[in-house]
């Protein structure tokens, strides 16, 4: 489904291609894509042309589609203020940025979906509450954006949470919809008794899912509330004791598990299972965490009739609907320096038409998402229109996660046997305050190596290149180099930068691809299809014929290339790399085109792309320049 703007964008986009046919299109977009390799000379160095000191810099760690639908928008009125992209698709984004917040590397237009400490937004960010646009947006949405009286970030769109049923069995066996929990919980006890099918399923595989409905059900009461997001603040400074903000959510919790609304059969459920046991009547209600998209088809193309309903505490007007983080941006407070003037007046101009919904349109990902602006209306489709009215008081906010990771899985692992087993939830508080005494006490991180200088992207990507290579799967290896695109959410081989510092067992796939958990693959390729490779990159081309080329970084083999970027010589072995030849080409998984796969015999070695990168780190220790040689 795409808003407005996005129409015009695309309607914009097809007209100027409908200008070029035939070849000469097809040559202009073989161009676009492959033109940054005119630019490259010699073996590890990029020409670039002198940067425009006006033009606000930005890193785009997923897709920029929807942030240059919001640069196109701002460029209706403002077209002179400039941007210099940036972008990050690899494996672990939170953690990258989490990294160049801890070294100062941060662009003028800062992007993310999970924010940092509140220590580092307060060293980093500029604050926005003073600005007439923060007005704009839900008073819950700004609690818990809230750092010390300050807001550093603003929110996009977020999908909503709430309960989804099946509205025809609820009218054929005489069941009501819940306006309160204690309706609710009485509902859950008469299906027990009337009937055998499951009166809610929800994602229990997760034992995160456990920990969020406490903490979801605690925000129908005290964590809507400033004290709340004040108990928050305190809780992550070792402060402050979970009992004291999850309290009102444990115990309704507790009702919901003696009412019988959890089951053993649970325990191993995922999202998509559970849709389709509403569908099939297998269930009477199912808890939304995800794949909104899915849900909505299966219930339109169903007999039956399903709608949906918020969270409720206790008492009155205590609805409550959890959403998902949407995309925020912030400013780094450089701009509010002298000298940066224009920079921040062209930076608040962007942040304005953000906080317009024509502005949050453009982040507007469709089924089930919900805006963070006071007042703004919703386009959901009609199953959630029974959320409609709690999402217009602006009882919502994101579910816990920034801040918690280090008690979610112990947390709502205890939470989960309980729901299972029976029991008193209530010893989950001081399992989560010792963990949470443990993490503050022992926060010096545990390095399994450490950079001893900063490696930019090309050098990190030989430095990937090299790891893969000394595996001896192949002759040598070949790694795309990620880079900013705005037609595809494509991480490369390698993508970002490695940091000087250390490097933990949780962020040492920072450079690597999504898929790095899959095995290394060889493709036996000759030599020409090589020299290509090499020239043009790892093409990517989608149905609307956008093209885009990552350049291949090498490793085992030396390459020469001319002053024009032109390849002179590719040497291995010490002799030229001959056209008709065979070689076996080690590649980390999916870095090649389908069609690359199809012309060469490709072979799944077995081994893991993440263990074997892990251990190669490992081994080295220390990582230099040198490494990525």
């Amino acid at each position: 489904m795409l808003n407005k703007n996005g129409q015009r964008m695309k309607m914009i986009r097809s007209e100027l291609m409908k200008k070029l046919t035939g070849p000469t299109r097809v040559a202009a977009l073989i161009l676009a894509a492959i033109l940054p390799f005119a630019f490259l000379h010699g073996c590890t160095h990029t020409i670039t042309r002198p940067k425009d000191a006006s033009a606000l810099s930005v890193l785009i760690p997923t897709t920029g589609r929807s942030f240059d639908d919001l640069v196109d928008l701002l460029h209706e009125t403002h077209p002179d203020i400039t941007f210099e992209k940036s972008g990050y698709s690899g494996a672990n984004s939170s953690a990258y940025i989490f990294k160049r917040f801890t070294v100062g590397d941060l662009t003028d237009i800062i992007l993310t979906t999970y924010a940092p400490t509140a220590a580092l937004q307060e060293e980093n960010m500029l604050d926005l509450s003073g600005y007439d646009f923060i007005q704009n947006y839900k008073a819950s949405v700004l609690n818990n954006l809230d750092i010390n009286g300050r807001v550093y970030f603003l929110e996009g769109p977020s999908s909503i949470r709430g309960i989804c049923y099946n509205k025809t069995l609820f009218a054929q066996m005489g069941w009501e919809e819940p306006t309160s929990h204690e309706e609710f919980t009485a509902l859950i006890k008469r299906i027990r008794e009337e009937s055998d099918i499951l009166p809610l399923a929800l994602p229990g595989k997760h034992s995160g899912t456990y920990f969020t409905l406490m903490s979801e059900l605690s925000h129908c009461d005290f964590l809507q509330t400033p004290d709340g997001a004040a108990w928050a603040q305190s809780f992550a400074a070792g402060e402050a004791s979970s009992k004291d903000g999850f309290r009102t959510g444990l115990e309704l919790l507790q009702d919901w598990q003696e009412a019988g609304a959890f089951d053993a059969s649970q325990a191993t459920a995922g999202d998509s299972e559970n849709y389709n046991m509403l569908i099939n009547r297998e269930c009477a209600m199912v808890y939304m965490m995800g794949k909104h998209s899915l849900l909505v088809e299966l219930t339109e193309a169903a007999e039956d009739e399903f709608g949906t309903f918020p969270l409720y505490g206790f008492g009155d007007d205590s609805a409550f609907c959890a959403t998902g983080y949407g995309v925020k941006i912030g400013l780094h407070k450089r701009l509010g320096e002298s000298g940066n003037e224009q920079k921040l007046e062209n930076a608040l101009k962007l942040l304005e038409l953000f906080s317009t919904e024509e502005g949050q349109m453009t982040s507007y990902s469709g089924v089930g998402d919900v805006l963070t602006l006071a007042g703004s209306g919703s386009e959901l489709p009609a199953l959630f229109d029974g959320l409609k009215t709690t999402i217009a008081k602006g009882h919502t906010a994101p579910f816990f996660y920034t801040g918690y990771t280090d008690i979610i899985a112990v947390g709502g692992a205890y939470i989960k046997e309980v729901c299972m087993n029976g029991g008193d939830m209530s010893g989950v508080y001081e399992v989560m305050d010792d963990m949470r005494r443990a993490s503050l006490d022992n926060s010096e991180e545990v390095y399994i190596a450490t950079v001893e200088e900063t490696l930019d992207e090309r050098q990190t990507a030989r430095f990937v290149a090299n790891a893969l290579n000394a595996q001896g799967l192949g002759d040598f290896a070949l790694v795309s180099m990620g880079k900013y695109s705005k037609y595809f959410n494509e991480a490369g081989g390698s993508n970002g930068k490695l940091y000087a510092g250390g490097i933990t067992k949780a962020d040492v796939n920072i450079p690597l691809s999504g898929y790095n958990t899959r095995n290394i693959t060889t493709i036996t390729l000759s030599g020409a299809q090589v020299r290509e490779l090499l020239e043009k990159g790892r093409i990517l081309k989608d149905g609307e014929g956008n093209l885009a080329a990552f350049e291949y970084i090498a490793a085992g083999i030396e390459l020469e290339r001319t002053e024009d970027g032109s390849i002179e010589s590719v040497r291995f072995n010490g002799a030229s790399l001959e056209d008709t030849a065979r070689y076996t080409v080690v590649f980390s998984p999916l870095d090649y085109s389908d069609e690359l796969a199809k012309s060469g015999e490709l072979q799944d070695t077995g081994v893991v792309w993440l263990e074997t990168y892990r251990n190669y780190v490992v081994n080295l220790g220390a990582i230099s320049p040198e490494d990525a040689e």
